[in-house]
């Protein structure tokens, strides 16, 4: 016998030691039956009856109906099957009523492999309001830095302002706010790291022009915002008037030397001590 057939007849019997092994583990460990999951279905929300439910009133804002009249219900509502053959809403009361107002002709429902008993004993009670409450009560929506991040991929991705707020069923004001937002990273880098409100590192954004004195105004009112907030609308005004005054002095400046005027070494400077100022400019005697 050759040394290449002794050497398969070696890798023949290991192997076979291999899956007789692993075949004596499975055997030693009965795997249990799975438990059934439900039936997901499609039907008519119309057709589905809406149960017992810790929601009194529900509020069917125009944003929430667009999205589904859009995108449909993305999330299976939970029902239970009655013993007439009935579904009843267990969960997703208001994505039902959200279907029907949208004019949905089919939901997508998961039926619970539990029937619906006609009459639930307080156990029965107690179990369905706690699974209400906590369907609600541990969702949280996301944070405004959230919102602004997932606002800037789609900008990145191509969308614009106007098709991101139609897209996701946003106010167009609300996607001015947040893309201004994304656009200015220093803006959302104060969003992720500080508790300021959007609108006011809105703000924020709008002195980031990619200047000196763009990043020492955005400091400061990150300070105030955060010490002295009920001064920051004060500030930011403050700060765009001296931001339009520098504007003018900078535009005359220029026209008056491309005018053949020039400046005397003597001549005063404006003195600022904003930091949104800049560095001191020698003003033209015609100024003064």
């Amino acid at each position: 016998m050759t040394d290449d057939h002794q050497h398969d007849r070696h890798v023949q019997h290991v192997q076979h030691e291999a899956n007789a092994a692993i075949s004596a583990e499975h055997e030693g460990n009965e795997v249990a039956p799975a438990a059934p999951l439900g039936e997901l279905l499609q039907v008519d929300p119309r057709q589905v009856i809406i149960g017992a439910n810790v929601r009194g009133g529900v509020v069917l804002d125009r944003e929430f109906v667009r999205s589904i009249r859009d995108r449909g219900v993305r999330e299976p509502i939970q029902v239970r099957r009655r013993a007439d053959g009935a579904l009843v809403v267990r969960k997703g009361k208001r994505r039902t009523l959200g279907a029907i107002e949208a004019g949905q002709a089919l939901v997508r429902v998961l039926v619970d492999p539990e029937g619906d008993p006609a009459g639930e004993d307080g156990a029965g009670q107690i179990e369905r309001i706690v699974d209400q409450l906590e369907e609600n009560l541990h969702r949280s929506s996301n944070s405004e830095a959230e919102e602004v991040a997932a606002h800037q991929q789609l900008l990145d991705l191509g969308l614009t302002a106007g098709q991101i707020a139609r897209r996701t069923h946003t106010p167009v004001k609300r996607v001015k706010v947040t893309t201004s937002v994304a656009r200015s990273e220093l803006a959302a880098a104060v969003l992720a790291r500080y508790d300021i409100p959007l609108d006011r590192v809105a703000v924020l954004a709008e002195f980031d022009d990619g200047t000196e004195q763009g990043v020492e105004a955005v400091k400061a009112l990150t300070v105030t915002a955060q010490s002295d907030p009920d001064q920051f609308d004060h500030v930011a005004q403050r700060l765009r008037d001296l931001r339009e005054e520098k504007r003018l002095v900078a535009e005359r400046v220029a026209e008056l030397i491309a005018a053949g005027v020039r400046s005397s070494p003597n001549a005063p400077t404006r003195q600022c001590n904003s930091p949104d100022c800049g560095p001191p400019q020698r003003i033209p005697a015609e100024l003064n």
